[in-house]
């Protein structure tokens, strides 16, 4: 069943507020709320500040799967160094915040990434697309 039944062309901010204030235990996705609109999961941030931590704690999960040139750039290392990571030790997250850290914040490199790629990029699983209902910024993720 879904939370509003209309295709999300016909979505009005009102149906969102409507279906989020509804008195159900939601599913979440980097602290974003999950509704349901016509059968498709979307993660819904009520305005920019909670669309721009989600994504900042996406960022946070995947330090490891960034371009090694993008890591390069952003922390002033060698590309070389990111391409032996990404050989040898692909997903140790923590390698990776610790010489992003050595040379930036991770606030600072979230910030760079989102203005490279945008929000949407990171928050939606589906289409990597930001759509924008009224204050409504909402992420499809299947």
């Amino acid at each position: 069943m879904s939370d509003i039944d209309k295709s999300i062309k016909e979505v009005t901010p009102e149906d969102i507020k409507n279906a989020l204030n509804e008195n159900i235990d939601r599913p979440t996705y980097c602290g974003l709320p999950i509704l349901i609109i016509d059968g498709d999961e979307y993660a819904i941030a009520s305005n920019e500040q909670e669309a721009d931590e989600a994504a900042y704690m996406a960022i946070e999960d995947m330090l490891w799967s960034f371009r090694d040139t993008f890591l390069a750039e952003q922390t002033g290392l060698p590309v070389e160094l990111f391409t032996f990571l990404s050989d040898n030790y692909c997903e140790d997250n923590n390698i990776y915040r610790q010489l992003i850290e050595s040379k930036t914040t991770i606030e600072n490199f979230a910030d760079e990434a989102i203005a490279a790629d945008g929000r949407g990029h990171f928050l939606s699983s589906y289409d990597l697309r930001e759509l924008q209902i009224g204050e409504y910024l909402i992420y499809r993720q299947n």
